[in-house]
C-alpha cells in the first residue's frame, strides 16, 4: 500500500523546485568612477570608465560571484595624463580588467537599503582583500540599482605613485561603482524518484 501511494504521489508531482537568484550586472547600464587627491593637495584627480560586468548566483539570501572592471577604459579627460596612467602605472596592456570576488555576501532583504561588505580585488595581478559600502535602491520589478564605494591604497597592488607635470598622486584613491542590477529567478529541481522508499 505505501509502494502504491508513493508510485501515485510521483506521478503527479514528478519533482520539487526550489528558485534561485542570479545578479547579472551589466557593463552599458553603469559606471566606475574613481578620485584621487594630489599634491598639492588641494588638486582633485577625478575619473571614470565602463560598469562593472559580472554574475552573482544567490542562495539562501547570499551571493557569491566575481565583477569584472575594465580598468582600460579609465579617463581622466586630459588624454596626455591618461596615456601615463593607463600605460606607464596601470599597464592596462598586460592588465586590463580589475576582478573583485564576493563570497557569501549577505543581501538585506528585497534588495533595498545599505549593506557592508567585504571581497578580494585582483588589481594589476595583485589581489588584496577591501572593505566598502553598497547601496542597494529598487527602480521596477527584477531591476535594482546598486552603488558600491570603496577605497584602495595603489602602492598595496604593485602600482607606482604616479607624478605628472610636477604633481604627485596621493596612494589613497576613492572608488564608486554604480549599476543596475537584472534579477533573475533561478530553479532547480529535485527529482522526487531519487528518493527512498
Amino acid at each position: 500500500m505505501k509502494s502504491l501511494i508513493t508510485a501515485t504521489l510521483l506521478f503527479f508531482i514528478g519533482s520539487i523546485t526550489f528558485a534561485d537568484q542570479e545578479l547579472v550586472l551589466n557593463s552599458d547600464k553603469g559606471t566606475v568612477e574613481f578620485l584621487a587627491k594630489g599634491r598639492p593637495a588641494l588638486l582633485k584627480i577625478k575619473g571614470k570608465g565602463k560598469g562593472a560586468y559580472g554574475k552573482l548566483k544567490v542562495k539562501d539570501n547570499k551571493a557569491s560571484g566575481q565583477v569584472e572592471l575594465d580598468i582600460s577604459s579609465f579617463e581622466t579627460g586630459i588624454s596626455l595624463r591618461d596615456n601615463h596612467m593607463k600605460n606607464k602605472y596601470l599597464e592596462v596592456e598586460k592588465y586590463p580588467k580589475a576582478l573583485l570576488t564576493l563570497k557569501d555576501l549577505v543581501l538585506p532583504k528585497n534588495l533595498k537599503g545599505k549593506i557592508s561588505f567585504s571581497g578580494l580585488l585582483k588589481l594589476h595581478n595583485v589581489e588584496k582583500p577591501v572593505e566598502g559600502k553598497l547601496s542597494f535602491k529598487g527602480t521596477k520589478k527584477n531591476i535594482n540599482t546598486v552603488k558600491a564605494d570603496f577605497n584602495i591604497k595603489i602602492s598595496d597592488f604593485g602600482i607606482a605613485i604616479p607624478s605628472f607635470k610636477g604633481v604627485t598622486v596621493a596612494e589613497d584613491v576613492k572608488i564608486s561603482v554604480t549599476s543596475l542590477i537584472q534579477v533573475n529567478e533561478l530553479k532547480s529541481d529535485i527529482d522526487l524518484a531519487g528518493l527512498k522508499k
